[in-house]
Parts: structure tokens; C-alpha cells; sequence
């Protein structure tokens, strides 16, 4: 495994994963698929190598503010983009291509999907974090220059519409829901909570664990890179993962670093490495 990269929420946070050895990707506007802050290249040059998350589909009326927003980040020096509407191959040269990579979340099941897309001259591909360790290993042993993700809250639900804006109005409860970082949902049938998430163009829904990898990593480092979702993570805990991670793959034992990191963080787990999904 050549890098671990991490979804940050601003300057602090990025220099923390810096210093942790992973590489920070910030979130471009309201164009990635995360609760992370934005963060705009036009207003702060960032003096460190780091990449930008681009990843929610783009509409018709959206492409060229898009296309805009895309080399903005690439002439801000961004090492990586991460993209899903392929809408950025109208515009992108070879030499951006190379710099993209394909995260459609949870969509990129098996090795044909993630060979297409390569073939499309990018520089890599984002493997669903729902699959297996088996069914995982296999793409990643397939495919060159696959990306697993390995820690974090998962995004399990995007709805274009502003879900909790509209239960707000219909309701007439008074809460902000634009850009609000402190509410959840519940099912009926359930007892956790799951964190949700409204932007100014959709309402996210995440997982109420925090999918972690600390186990099994060194028997995925045939993938390229790895990355850690910063969305409802603090800063301490996303950069601590960032290093634990590294310090693993480099041949460090961190079982007690592991032991505190669960202990500190409830709701840690495997997510679905042991279990099959319908994906």
C-alpha cells in the first residue's frame, strides 16, 4: 500500500493527517458526497500536497460550474481528484485524468467495473467499502491502482432533495437543518442513531458505527491506497486512525493504540467483511 488518504474539514486538520503520514483531501464546495466542511481553493492556497473530493453527480444545468470547479482544483495543485459524474471525461486531458479517481461510493463491485474505468485513462478507482475482505482482496489483487476505504462513517443514503428541511416545514418545528452537524435519525425498529446530514443540494444519511479496518489491513495492502472518511469523526480521532493505520502497514505492532482507539470511540466494527450484502 502506497498511501492513506483522509477526508479533512480544514487547515488543522489536514496538517494532523499531514503529520500522521496520510495525504488530506478536502471537500470542493458543495460537490462531494461527505459532511465534511467545504473548503474554498479560491479564498486559501494550501502550502502541502492534498486532494479534493468532487464525488455527487452533477446535473445538466451544474456542468460548467462543475468543469470550473474541477481545474480550479487542479490548478491549485491538487495531487488527487475524486470524481463519480462522468461528466468530467468531456473536459479532462490526459495529463487531469491521471489525477481522478473514480469514487462512486458504493458502486464499484467487481473487477470488470473498476477495469471500464481505468480504461478510461484515470488514475484510479474507489472499491465499494460494502463488500467482503474476500470479495475485496479479489478486486484489489485484480485491478491496478484500486483505493479501499477503510474507516469511518458510510454513507448509506443520498437523496437530492432537502429531507430535513421539508419535515421542518411541514411540522413547523424551528431548527436549522442546513448545515448541521449534530442531528440524527432513528428507525422504529431500531435503537441507533444514525447521523444525517443536509447540504444547500441534498440530505445524507450515515452509518451510526464507525466502520474500522484495524484488523484486517495488512491483508488488503495489495491495494494502492486506502482512504478514512473524516465526516462525524473528531479531529483527534480521524488523525490517531490516520497513524495507527500507517504505523500497521509499516510493520509496527499497534494492538494497544487499537485497544484505546475502540475504547475511545464507541461503535467500532467490521462493517461487512465477514458478511455478504445484495451488492
Amino acid at each position: 500500500m502506497r498511501q492513506i488518504r483522509a477526508g479533512v474539514s480544514d487547515i488543522r486538520q489536514a496538517e494532523g493527517v499531514l503529520k500522521a503520514g496520510g495525504l488530506p483531501v478536502f471537500s470542493a464546495g458543495n460537490w462531494a458526497m461527505n459532511a465534511e466542511t467545504a473548503f474554498d481553493l479560491r479564498e486559501t492556497a494550501v502550502p502541502f500536497p492534498f486532494g479534493v473530493m468532487m464525488n455527487r453527480p452533477v446535473s445538466e444545468s451544474e456542468r460548467d460550474k462543475f468543469k470550473d470547479a474541477v481545474l480550479l482544483a487542479d490548478r491549485a495543485g491538487a495531487e488527487v481528484i475524486y470524481f463519480s459524474d462522468p461528466a468530467l471525461l468531456r473536459f479532462a486531458d490526459e495529463a487531469l485524468r491521471r489525477k481522478c479517481i473514480y469514487c462512486p461510493e458504493t458502486l464499484v463491485t467487481n473487477s470488470r467495473d473498476a477495469a471500464f474505468w481505468l480504461n478510461q485513462g484515470i488514475g484510479g478507482v474507489s472499491v465499494s467499502p460494502l463488500l467482503t475482505r474476500e470479495e475485496t482482496a479479489e478486486i484489489i489483487h485484480n485491478v491496478p491502482h484500486a483505493e479501499i476505504t477503510i474507516h469511518g462513517h458510510m454513507l448509506l443514503s443520498v437523496s437530492r432533495r432537502r429531507l430535513l428541511s421539508a419535515w421542518r416545514d411541514h411540522y413547523g418545528i424551528e431548527f436549522e437543518p442546513e448545515g448541521n452537524r449534530n442531528l440524527v435519525l432513528r428507525e422504529t425498529t431500531r435503537q441507533e442513531d444514525m447521523p444525517v446530514y443536509e447540504n444547500d443540494v441534498s440530505t445524507m444519511i450515515f452509518s451510526d458505527y464507525i466502520f474500522e479496518s484495524f484488523d484486517v489491513i495488512r491483508d488488503l495492502q495489495e491495494a494502492e491506497t486506502a482512504f478514512v472518511s473524516g465526516s462525524f469523526l473528531s479531529s483527534e480521532a480521524l488523525i490517531e486512525a490516520v497513524r495507527i493505520y500507517n504505523s500497521i502497514i509499516h510493520g509496527n505492532d499497534e494492538t494497544a493504540a487499537v485497544r484505546a482507539y475502540r475504547e475511545n470511540n464507541a461503535g467500532c466494527c467490521g462493517g461487512y467483511y465477514e458478511q455478504k450484502t445484495i451488492l
